[in-house]
């Protein structure tokens, strides 16, 4: 009986937005965004290009932080937790929340701490570390996809293993 009460009162959003607002080198980009996203559920965000589909992904995993001049208020909530609160250790955060992207997404820093991030965050803290993930992998390794492109994205994936993964794809989907 008390694993039914606990069900009642438990959101049902895996993630919740409330009235999440973000500026941009001091423009207004994303205006009182608020949605659900629940638990084991496919969730399309549509729109034209431009209109703030990965930023919004971005703000989900506190991506957009890297950004310099960016502004966020508002709520995101992981399982009832505000991942915007003070305090928040956003490391963890981003190692719950992956974002896979069709293409690569390059962030505001070298190539070499694009590479390294991810190593970075799970404990690989430098540039000889993060060659030797790259040495341990077995030498028969072929890309899984098409292309390498899918192939590394797959493999960050992999390595990475989020509890939730936003995807950004810029193709549009076709209805059923």
């Amino acid at each position: 009986m008390t694993t039914a009460i606990r069900k009642e009162n438990m959101d049902v959003n895996h993630i919740k937005i409330e009235k999440l607002n973000l500026w941009y080198q001091g423009t207004h980009v994303l205006k009182d965004i608020n949605v659900g996203i629940p638990r084991h559920q496919v969730t399309a965000i549509i729109g034209p290009s431009g209109c703030g589909k990965t930023t919004l992904l971005r703000c989900i995993n506190r991506m957009i932080d890297l950004f310099p001049g960016t502004r966020a208020e508002g709520r995101v909530l992981l399982d009832g937790f505000d991942i915007y609160e003070r305090g928040v250790d956003v490391t963890a955060i981003r190692k719950r929340i992956g974002l896979i992207s069709q293409k690569p997404v390059l962030l505001p820093m070298s190539i070499f701490e694009n590479v390294a991030y991810g190593p970075r965050i799970y404990g690989a803290g430098g540039r000889k570390e993060a060659e030797g993930d790259r040495r341990t992998l077995p030498e028969d390794f072929r890309p899984l996809g098409r292309s390498e492109e899918q192939a590394e994205r797959t493999g960050h994936k992999i390595i990475n293993r989020p509890a939730a993964a936003p995807v950004r794809s810029p193709r549009p989907c076709r209805r059923a």
